[in-house]
């Protein structure tokens, strides 16, 4: 189940005011859901990871990815997960 915080709103002035205050919200929430005998949802750096997930795109970036990364004799995945990464991907001629 996904939990959201719909009408709790507030203004602080100084951004580590604004992170106490919402630590302050989250804590009251989870306060609440635990006397409703509701466990709050894990935390998402806690979890588990596969390291696989779908992506849809267009065919035409489809093909486009496909050529850049022939063009860098990089699969496709390695080329892909370098570009989510904010990276430059690496071909193969930098290690030789």
């Amino acid at each position: 189940m996904s939990h959201t915080f719909p009408g709790h709103v507030s203004h602080a002035p100084t951004a580590l005011e604004a992170i106490r205050r919402i630590q302050e919200v989250v804590a009251d929430v989870v306060a609440d859901m635990e006397e409703c005998g509701d466990p709050p949802p894990e935390s998402l750096s806690d979890r588990r990871y596969s390291g696989n997930f779908v992506v849809r795109t267009s065919p035409e970036l489809h093909a486009r990815l496909v050529i850049e990364a022939n063009e860098q004799r990089v699969s496709l995945n390695h080329w892909a997960v370098s570009k989510l990464a904010g990276s430059k991907p690496p071909s193969v001629d930098d290690f030789f």
